[in-house]
This record gives C-alpha cells, sequence and structure tokens, in this order.
C-alpha cells in the first residue's frame, strides 16, 4: 500500500496529490483579470466578443421560432384568431403525436393492401364485410 501522502486509486497505482493555491486578493485577481492584463483595448475585445455572441444566441433564437412557426403551419390544429397560439412545446408534442398517427396509418394502409393481394391471389375465398370494404377503398385508391 501507498504512503499517507498519496492515496491510492481503485486500480492499485498512485495517484498525486491536489493541492489548491491559496485564494487569492482582490488586489492580484484585478492585476490578473484579462481587462488588467490588456488594458482598455481588452475590455474592447471583451465587449466586441460579448455583443457578438449575444448576437449569435439571437440569430439562433430567432431560427428555432421561426421553424416552430413553420411546424405550426403544417399541423394540424384551430388556427383561428380567437384560438391562442401554441407553446413551443405543445407545438413538439402535437407534432410527434401527429407523426405517430401518421404512421399507423400508413401501417394500417399497408395491412389492407396485403390482405387485398392475399385474397386476390385466392380465387373462390369468402370475404367478410370489412374485408370487402378493404377492397373497395384499395380499388377506389388504384383508380385515382
Amino acid at each position: 500500500m501507498a504512503n499517507n501522502s498519496t492515496p491510492t486509486s481503485l486500480w492499485n497505482f498512485s495517484l498525486p496529490l491536489i493541492v489548491t493555491p491559496p485564494s487569492n486578493t482582490n488586489e492580484q485577481q484585478r492585476e490578473q483579470s484579462p481587462s488588467a492584463i490588456h488594458g482598455i483595448g481588452g475590455e474592447r475585445k471583451q465587449r466586441t466578443l460579448r455583443l457578438s455572441i449575444n448576437a449569435r444566441e439571437r440569430r439562433r433564437m430567432h431560427d428555432l421560432n421561426d421553424a416552430l412557426d413553420e411546424l405550426r403551419s403544417v399541423i394540424p390544429y384551430a388556427h383561428s384568431p380567437s384560438v391562442r397560439k401554441l407553446s413551443k412545446i405543445s407545438t413538439l408534442y402535437l407534432a410527434k403525436n401527429f407523426i405517430l398517427l401518421q404512421a399507423q396509418a400508413i401501417d394500417e394502409l399497408k395491412k389492407c393492401v396485403l390482405r387485398a393481394s392475399l385474397m386476390n391471389s385466392q380465387p373462390g375465398t369468402i370475404l367478410s364485410q370489412s374485408s370487402a370494404m378493404d377492397f373497395h377503398n384499395t380499388d377506389q385508391l388504384n383508380d385515382g
């Protein structure tokens, strides 16, 4: 086992001790601050950097809001002036549910097409009423 000055890790090799430096006084911190190092030019650079970061974040938020507005325009919900605009999270939930609903509709349509193709390949089978309706709907889709 290692001596008391060096703790051992879980993998049985020694780890160096972490020594924290004594806290700086206010005067030492001022001397080490970027504005003190770079002078007035450093303050201008920091301000310019902060302004560009803020502008980039503002553009990002505008882009996000524009994308959510476009999403709201294509998902089904009441678009009248008396209805409050959906929140961001509500828009995302509604879009997710709409996508899941569309996926279920596609799955059901695939099942109907498969059932119809199986029935067409087996002549003389008796169709139930629901299967007959599936054929009728499938024929309308094929004719359209």
